[in-house]
């Protein structure tokens, strides 16, 4: 079977908006090309199997918004935990941060939730390895949450340090669904570090400016107008928020010199402690 049938019968059960699953994944991949210090292996394997750069269309900018987004993502969570802590990652999609991470080695616990469908993609990809559990479960239904501390009271009790991720999803999201996960996390995990990239509200009406959304005719709906704001309105402790644009423009030395300019704030990320 050729990559190509490879690919489509992989997808084959998947909704269009489905195959932005592995737009991420195809950026991350790209990662030597560009000469950033960042590494997936496994998502560079996964790529050249299925000949990903044949059916995604994925432009330059857009893969190092992945990158860089990846590499921040994944420096937030090794500061905040270490090789110890809970790792749960919301809407996960084809995510490969525990191998990134090295936390099978350390015998560390990652949850990582998603549709059915999804699910069922990544176990065709690649297993759960050590101390990995896939849940299917839409993120806004507590049902993961009390499978998460169900599976922790049976092994180590879950007094320990969550970090909570939400990314790549948090746009595709209404108001009323962020709204709707901030109380569930805020009940079931009180005191977690908790981050999400998130997108101006130029940016909701515009998708069809980036080929690599607009290809599975996705829409963005959630847009914070001030992240502050928002971290007041949810009763969260806003720690960092960071512009993926003003990394990526430091990525070239022209850049440097647009850095402070308004689209820094086109596409952020932002890191919360929940009260």
């Amino acid at each position: 079977m050729s990559a190509k049938q490879n690919f489509e019968e992989l997808t084959k059960e998947l909704p269009n908006v489905g195959k932005t699953l592995f737009v991420p994944l195809l950026g991350r991949a790209r990662a030597k090309h560009f000469d950033i210090p960042f590494e997936d292996i496994k998502a560079e394997k996964l790529a050249q199997n299925y000949e990903l750069g044949h059916h995604i269309y994925l432009s330059s900018l857009f893969s190092k918004a992945c990158i860089v987004r990846a590499r921040a993502f994944d420096e937030w969570v090794r500061s905040s935990l270490g090789h110890d802590g809970i790792l749960i990652s919301l809407g996960a999609g084809l995510c490969t941060r525990h191998q990134r991470l090295s936390r099978e080695t350390h015998n560390a616990q990652t949850f990582e939730v998603d549709f059915p469908e999804v699910i069922g993609l990544k176990r065709k990809l690649y297993g759960e390895g050590p101390g990995q559990l896939f849940l299917a479960s839409n993120i806004l239904d507590d049902t993961w949450a009390l499978e998460v501390k169900k599976n922790l009271l049976a092994q180590k009790g879950i007094n320990q340090p969550f970090f909570i991720t939400l990314e790549g999803v948090g746009m595709y999201l209404t108001p009323e669904q962020i709204t709707t996960l901030m109380k569930l996390l805020k009940s079931h995990f009180p005191g977690a570090q908790f981050a999400f990239d998130y997108i101006s509200p130029w940016l909701v009406s515009r998708a069809y400016l980036l080929p690599a959304i607009s290809q599975t005719n996705s829409q963005f709906h959630f847009a914070p107008d001030n992240i502050r704001e928002f971290a007041k309105q949810h009763q969260l402790i806003l720690k960092t928020d960071k512009s993926i644009v003003t990394e990526l423009l430091d990525q070239s030395t022209l850049g440097k010199f647009f850095r402070k300019g308004p689209w820094s704030s086109l596409y952020k990320m932002a890191w919360f402690q929940l009260p």
